[in-house]
């Protein structure tokens, strides 16, 4: 039990040390949703660990335990949902492109 406790707890840590990074590196580069959903996510990956380890040493529930797991899907809701918005606004500026482009060509007689 102790064994798993600790991989869980690592592996919050070193997921929230990671989008921590992502957000520090590559801040320009992410949409204000995908921020806001790496932010929250990174924080309640930290807020998680004490539940994780709370399992060991107390018997009952802890106040942590229901609402970080659901602020953390939340949070996942908001970065998925950003990123999709993202790759769908890329697909239509593409077929926009393309269009144009066809329609410039068509126009000097190249097609």
């Amino acid at each position: 039990m102790i064994a798993w406790a600790l991989i869980n707890v690592t592996t919050a840590l070193l997921v929230a040390a990671i989008l921590v990074f992502k957000l520090a590196a590559y801040y320009d580069t992410f949409n204000w949703g995908e921020r806001i959903g790496m932010t929250g996510m990174a924080a309640m990956c930290v807020l998680r660990v004490g539940p994780i380890l709370g399992r060991e040493a107390l018997p009952g529930p802890t106040p942590f335990d229901d609402w970080s797991v659901a602020a953390l899907h939340i949070s996942m809701l908001i970065f998925f949902s950003s990123r999709l918005y993202r790759i769908v606004r890329h697909w239509r500026r593409n077929d926009q492109a393309k269009r144009e482009a066809t329609a410039y060509l068509a126009s000097r007689g190249k097609l």
